[in-house]
């Protein structure tokens, strides 16, 4: 979990050495809210690091930088699982 001073808030923050770091937020919800989509691209733009934004919502799409996947596709392309 991460928070800035200003209330932005990530779910999740993984590393991969040194080089890349992913800020994941994760929602129920079965569609992607934009407006969250948002908040996470406007953070990331401030840290530089990989921004995902997992949710039941079975249609991918890339929202200003931010992959957005269903969560069992997100996992999948996060940890590089192949099926």
């Amino acid at each position: 979990y991460f928070s800035t001073k200003e209330g932005a808030e990530v779910d999740l923050v993984l590393s991969r050495g040194k080089k890349e770091c992913l800020f994941i937020e994760i929602k129920s919800s079965t569609k992607v809210e934009v407006s969250e989509v948002n908040k996470l691209a406007s953070l990331v733009q401030k840290t530089n690091y990989q921004p995902y934004y997992l949710s039941q919502d079975p249609h991918p799409q890339s929202i200003n930088g931010v992959k957005c996947l269903h969560w069992q596709e997100g996992l999948k392309s996060i940890f590089s699982i192949k099926t």
